[in-house]
């Protein structure tokens, strides 16, 4: 408990009292301190929502609570905490949300501040469509383990994006997970498996203490550290409401900028991020090499020009496109396994392929399986990672 001094108490305290994302107290923290501010909120007693709950907290318990579960807490001036986060200070508000949070709960063996200090966000729809997926994870993988500069990536640990581009950046590298509940418990469950990989050598932070659930204003709130963490924002697939134009929207108001991944014109799945790009909001992206260049760490790098091949997504036929689809970036698939799902005869499929191949979009195993090819590999895989 002696690392628990009297304003990281009250900073964890203020958790519990104040809703994430609720910046009103902001200021009088900065310039008074948390303990002070907490007392005097305890002091209101029942004439106050903040009062009541400020009386009820007993800061010691939650200390200790929190250590049982192997769940620590950062505060501004630890060597653990990002200092971007100090930019949400001075944005407006955006759905009521507004200010850097008073600390963060942290789960895993990463430390934040390093992993942050060198990230990119990679978000979209929790309904994600089988592209969508593959290019969430194919380009996590690549973001996370490049011959240039790897980087973290930061996604808010839910279906769809989410998770596929935790998982494409656990096949190389590391990631973080924001998640917009209390780490007592993961949500959603079913991703239990992603969240304890990302602690092995990532992490998992969050806002909100332990034994809050989710709410809708936690998502919100959520969505504006994932973006001030963060030297970029990429929507790889999002749908007219989604949350991840939330997170876009606090990007473009932290200054960082904003990528999109094009979707189909035909599917609902790719409104928002088509949108974001058609009103110049977003800057299109088909690939991590895409990324790396518009984040300034590669430019106009020969090594990024001269690849040799062709893997714009926009400039292949349908019909590859549709191979290309059924590829993942993971799993190696036979051709009659690829022939079902294509709906293609095995000769039409491997025509395709050999063309995907040459494109730089597919490789091949020594047992003549398929994978989707990692960016600058020239369609040819020596080893399965």
């Amino acid at each position: 408990m002696s690392e628990w001094d009297e304003e990281r108490l009250a900073r964890a305290a203020l958790t519990y009292v104040v809703m994430p994302g609720d910046g009103r107290l902001q200021k009088l923290v900065a310039s008074e301190g948390a303990a002070d501010v907490l007392k005097g909120l305890a002091r209101q007693g029942n004439e106050s929502f903040w009062g009541r709950r400020a009386q009820a907290i007993d800061p010691e318990k939650i200390a200790c609570d929190s250590e049982k579960l192997g769940i620590r807490f950062v505060i501004p001036g630890d060597n653990e905490w990002p200092e971007q986060l100090s930019d949400l200070d001075q944005c407006e508000d955006i759905v009521g949300m507004s200010g850097s949070p008073f600390g963060l709960w942290l789960k895993g063996k990463g430390n934040l501040a390093r992993l942050a200090a060198s990230s990119i966000a990679v978000v979209g729809s929790r309904a994600a469509s089988r592209y969508g997926v593959n290019v969430a994870a194919e380009m996590s993988a690549r973001l996370a383990r490049n011959e240039y500069r790897s980087y973290a990536v930061v996604s808010g640990g839910a279906y769809g994006i989410d998770a596929a581009a935790h998982r494409g950046a656990l096949s190389t590298g590391r990631t973080i997970a924001v998640c917009a509940r209390g780490l007592d418990d993961f949500y959603p469950r079913s991703n239990r498996p992603v969240f304890e990989e990302i602690m092995r050598d990532g992490v998992i932070c969050a806002e909100p203490p332990v034994g809050v659930e989710p709410k809708r204003q936690g998502f919100l709130a959520r969505n504006r550290i994932i973006a001030a963490l963060t030297k970029a924002t990429v929507v790889v697939e999002a749908a007219a409401r989604s949350g991840a134009l939330n997170t876009a929207t606090w990007a473009n108001t932290l200054n960082r900028p904003i990528m999109a991944v094009p979707g189909s014109v035909n599917s609902t799945m790719s409104v928002g991020s088509n949108r974001l790009i058609r009103d110049g909001k977003a800057s299109l992206v088909t690939g991590a090499n895409d990324v790396l260049a518009l984040v300034n760490e590669l430019g106009n790098s020969p090594e990024l020009a001269e690849t040799g091949m062709d893997r714009s997504l926009d400039r292949l036929p349908n019909k590859l496109m549709n191979v290309r689809e059924q590829l993942s970036s993971r799993k190696w698939k036979s051709t009659q396994e690829l022939s079902i799902e294509v709906g293609f005869p095995v000769p039409q499929l491997m025509a395709s392929l050999a063309e995907l191949q040459l494109r730089g979009h597919a490789e091949t195993d020594s047992a003549g399986r398929w994978r989707l090819a990692p960016a600058g590999s020239g369609g040819q895989s020596p080893l399965v990672v």
